[in-house]
């Protein structure tokens, strides 16, 4: 069931590196321009990206050099592929949602929300099914140059609104910034109005009454400033999702390292994909005190909201592929067959967002270790 797909490079076990500075290492520096639209102070940076960077720098002893340029200084989520691709930078930060028609199949998979028990199963399942059992996403991946190590994972969402939000009555009429998959989610319950706006545009909209309510991890809430604004946080016990490309290389950067330096990129990618998990775990929990401390209302909705969401999602892998193969996607309901198993693995491995030297052992042990290195 597991492990199909095999890369014509892939030629069996090797052996983790400690992350410490180690013999081998070219001598030359090896620079690399990475980029990514999240500001420097937001988890993706923080809690993914720094703590990978600096381990790698570590352990390197220096000869993996990088630039790291958050904010969208260099490329922003939507010229992040094209980006790499190009030679703009030489690896990037990108969400799938913003990619439907360049990476049909990772989006599909992208749109696959309120599954798993945890960030670190969602982690796991995606980038084990995308490096090992989904030759549709290498070739699409191949297609933009691309050298692709993991993705991202983000809790349940949240709705953050002017008034309570409780039953399906209340979502009748209800104005929700919400992009899909999670309109045709809330869509499910009532009849909403979807609101396009960015997400940087929705705290003003709030403001000025044009949105009842904005969806969104339950971070989002503190760092894009919406306690300020919105009294209720409604809890859907719903949503999660996972996708993009947290780590990834242009496949020309990815044939200059060494396999010493490929070796520790890779022990630093299991380990900050920990770091990561439990960094977004820990911010959604620090949010929602956060909430109450502020005296905001954190309220779940009812039952019949509970069984709406949870009967939208129990159908969803049909959905996302039937969407998939409008879009061109060849076989799109065998690939959502196949990777849904990979849920049911890794939240048998990883159930909880908890003990992340653990976490990343596993993702070591059954996904990196076995990455080619040459």
């Amino acid at each position: 069931m597991f492990k199909r797909f095999q890369s014509p490079a892939r030629t069996g076990l090797t052996l983790a590196l400690p992350l410490l500075a180690l013999p081998g290492f070219a001598a030359a520096e090896t620079d690399v321009l990475y980029g990514s639209f999240a500001p420097a102070t937001s988890a993706f940076s923080t809690g993914y990206l720094q703590p990978w960077i600096d381990a790698i720098t570590t352990a390197t002893d220096g000869s993996v050099n990088f630039n790291y340029v958050p904010g969208g200084g260099v490329v922003d989520m939507r010229t992040a592929v094209s980006g790499i691709r190009d030679g703009v930078v030489d690896g990037a930060f990108y969400v799938t949602v913003s990619y439907a028609s360049d990476l049909p199949v990772l989006f599909m998979l992208s749109e696959l929300i309120g599954l798993g028990q945890s960030n670190a199963a969602r982690l796991g399942a995606f980038n084990e099914f995308v490096i090992e059992d989904c030759p549709e996403c290498q070739a699409e991946l191949a297609g933009w140059n691309q050298q692709f190590l993991g993705g991202y994972s983000l809790g349940d969402y949240y709705l953050f609104c002017t008034r309570a939000v409780t039953t399906p009555e209340d979502f009748n009429g209800l104005r929700i910034r919400a992009i899909p998959p999670y309109s045709r989610l809330f869509g499910a319950v009532g009849d909403v109005v979807p609101v396009t706006v960015s997400l940087t545009e929705s705290y003003e909209a709030l403001q000025r009454g044009q949105v009842d309510c904005h969806a969104g991890p339950a971070s989002t809430y503190v760092t894009y400033s919406f306690i300020d604004i919105a009294d209720h946080v409604v809890e859907l016990a719903s949503g999660a999702s996972f996708g993009g490309s947290v780590f990834a290389f242009s496949r020309d950067k990815w044939a200059e390292f060494t396999p010493e330096e490929r070796q520790a990129i890779l022990r630093a990618t299991a380990d900050a994909t920990a770091h990561g998990a439990i960094a977004y775990a820990q911010e959604d929990a620090a949010a929602l005190e956060a909430a109450r401390a502020q005296g905001s209302i954190v309220a779940p909705v009812d039952d019949a909201v509970q069984a709406a969401l949870a009967g939208w999602i129990a159908e969803n892998g049909t959905g996302a592929a039937q969407r998939a193969a409008e879009r061109g996607v060849t076989d799109a309901q065998a690939i959502v067959d196949r990777f849904l198993p990979y849920i049911d693995r890794w939240n048998a491995l990883l159930p909880r967002d908890e003990d992340e030297a653990a976490i990343a052992e596993v993702l070591w042990t059954e996904i990196y270790a076995t990455y080619p290195s040459e």
